[in-house]
């Protein structure tokens, strides 16, 4: 049986390839044969095929693109010996429409998966006794809520994007789409997720699919962040509680083991959505990060110097666990010890480079809530999320800013600031902060400038501090290859005149 899913599940994948083949013109492409796309849907064992084939279909240049669109525009990551031009660039804030890191065509291939199987798996419930209306909105619950994740990617990322909700599966439809406005983009997130979070299956059978497929759970995370996003504190808050009562999950104990735990063998028990790598398919972090063939990334000074500032008059066991040995460690060069590590002393080679990317924890559940609560005006009980976190961190009492309850702006610097040392390299940290500063008419812009002004090249801090004051700058460029193939897409507002 798992031989013939892995079978199914290539062939889907290869269809799909037909569609979107290159990053340059999955617009333009047309499918070679809808027929055959429509044949492989005959039992609910092609429907669960199709389900496994859009993790697969992440695990490559979406997973990458995670990671870089989250950290090379923030202040934690500086290039190294082999830094790819494109990279450098934006850690410099000189960000083209040429920029290959642009390019989102690895996201589209994933939609359209999701639209596949959203389209097609319907009929299979007229062919297959076995089938039911339950297992079909289950798997419709999968595809919509990675449907949402992959487009709030691209909305937070690009702001206006093409919002396609229909499979490039048959001959006769557009492939020129235009792009739609960011409010749009986000509605029907919004009406993915719920979908997802009264649909998805609350448990698959197994720690592993529990973790790596979307559950009921993994719904209302996303749900939480997004709420977030549209500057509705109330849908966060109900995510948040209602993944909290559930039980299912909690924080690890700040003990020896917890790095191995949470990032070594991955799908702990504070995990709650994690996209699963192993030893057959390994992640794209080993020849990002690591030192043997000269790195291309690593972390920055502020990281060590600055964000796990150490209180020389503690004891040794008292220093926060997440800086060295856990976020970097610097015996190694202060390497990216999450992807890198087994343990506090252990590294990966490179066939063992399968750490899973955590999409949410409870960690992050806690902490959006505590952000939703300080927008509501309850700074007390949103400081008390934060230092439950920082407690299980032993974090130092040099990084506690002690902010005023009633402070809300300085409540969301602190936990800005705070989710950069529990969330260190686990491609939020521009999403962070740019989601803190836009929030109210970007009442908190001076968060990303001081940001983006610490870590600015000296020769070029008045030049990225300018870039940023024009909110049009916070959003990439749409790839000039995508511009080419599409003469319905527009450039986004700041690029209009740079290539």
């Amino acid at each position: 049986m798992m031989k013939t899913i892995k079978i199914k599940t290539a062939i889907l994948l290869a269809l799909v390839g037909m569609v979107f083949g290159s990053c340059s013109d999955w617009l333009t492409t047309e499918p070679e044969s809808g027929l055959i796309v429509r044949d492989f849907w005959q039992s609910k064992e092609d429907v669960n095929s199709a389900a496994i084939a859009i993790y697969q279909s992440m695990q490559d240049d979406v997973t990458k693109n995670m990671f870089l669109w989250g950290e090379l525009r923030g202040d934690m990551l500086i290039d190294m010996e082999r830094c790819p031009i494109s990279y450098l660039l934006i850690l410099q804030g000189e960000i083209k429409p040429d920029n290959g890191v642009t390019r989102w065509g690895a996201f589209y291939s994933t939609i359209n998966l999701c639209n596949t199987l959203i389209e097609f798996a319907p009929n299979v419930l007229s062919i297959d006794a076995s089938f039911d209306q339950e297992q079909l909105n289950a798997y419709l619950a999968e595809a919509r809520g990675i449907r949402a994740l992959m487009y709030f990617y691209l909305a937070r990322s690009f702001g206006d994007v093409p919002l396609i909700t229909e499979a490039y599966s048959t001959d006769g439809k557009p492939f020129a789409v235009a792009k739609s406005p960011m409010a749009d983009i986000f509605a029907q997130i919004k009406s993915d997720l719920q979908f997802a979070e009264q649909n998805a299956p609350f448990s698959y059978g197994s720690v592993a699919a529990n973790k790596g497929r979307l559950t009921r759970y993994a719904a209302k995370a996303i749900l939480a962040d997004v709420g977030l996003w549209m500057e509705e504190p109330d849908v966060t808050l109900k995510a948040c509680d209602e993944i909290i009562a559930s039980g299912q999950f909690g924080l690890l104990l700040g003990d020896n083991v917890w790095f191995s735990e949470l990032y070594g063998r991955g799908n702990s028990s504070e995990s709650i959505f994690e996209l699963q790598f192993d030893d057959n398919k390994l992640n794209p972090f080993y020849g990002m990060l690591h030192q043997s063939n000269g790195r291309q990334l690593t972390s920055a000074p502020v990281v060590y110097e600055s964000m796990f500032v150490i209180d020389e008059n503690v004891h040794p066991d008292s220093i926060d666990i997440r800086g060295d040995n856990a976020s970097f460690k610097s015996t190694r060069s202060n390497i990216l010890w999450k992807y890198m590590g087994f343990d506090a002393n252990s590294g990966r080679e490179n066939y063992q480079s399968y750490a899973n990317f955590i999409f949410y924890r409870y960690a992050d559940i806690l902490m959006l809530k505590a952000e939703a609560l300080a927008h509501k005006g309850s700074g007390a009980d949103a400081l008390k999320l934060v230092y439950d976190v920082r407690k299980r961190a032993m974090a130092s009492k040099i990084s506690d800013e002690r902010p005023g309850a009633e402070d809300k702006n300085a409540i969301l610097r602190f936990i800005v600031n705070e989710r950069a040392r529990e969330f260190s390299f686990e491609g939020k940290r521009w999403y962070d902060v740019l989601r803190v500063s836009r929030y109210n008419n970007y009442e908190n812009l001076s968060i990303l400038i001081d940001m983006v002004k610490y870590a600015a090249p000296p020769d070029k801090q008045q030049s990225v501090v300018s870039k940023h004051r024009d909110y049009n700058y916070h959003y990439f460029p749409i790839n000039q290859d995508e511009l080419n193939v599409n003469p319905n897409l527009i450039q986004n507002d700041f690029f209009i005149d740079q290539f």
